[in-house]
């Protein structure tokens, strides 16, 4: 299986990531190994941009909530970026906006440049 997750821009204090395929019980497994691999820089926070995602299953929620426990163990966040509307519905309903920050693209000025931002956006 090929990488599930883009590094898209990186610096001293956060990592702007874009998973780039749905996030199922089949892959699950190996997002978790890539988020931990990605987040083992303790103090980042984690910025995943669900720009290519369209489905999160169950087991991808489960692994979201596993990512976003070892990021606050490691002094760092885990936030949701560009959620499309099922996302947005889903998470809302599980009570999960109150474990992950969910943020809109422009969000993302106050934390990366905009010179870095055009890149992907």
């Amino acid at each position: 299986m090929g990488t599930m997750i883009e590094l898209l821009i990186q610096n001293d204090s956060a990592l702007l990531l874009r998973p780039t395929q749905d996030i199922r019980m089949e892959n699950a497994h190996f997002f978790l190994e890539e988020m931990k691999e990605l987040g083992e820089l303790n103090g980042k926070n984690i910025y995943l941009d669900f720009s290519k995602v369209q489905f999160v299953d169950s087991s991808g929620i489960g692994t979201l909530l596993k990512v976003a426990t070892l990021q606050q163990r490691g002094q760092g966040s885990l936030n949701l970026v560009s959620l499309n509307r099922a996302h947005s519905n889903v998470f809302k309903l599980s009570g999960l906006f109150t474990v992950f920050q969910v943020l809109e693209k422009q969000d993302l000025n106050s934390v990366f440049s905009e010179a870095e931002l055009q890149q992907f956006f």
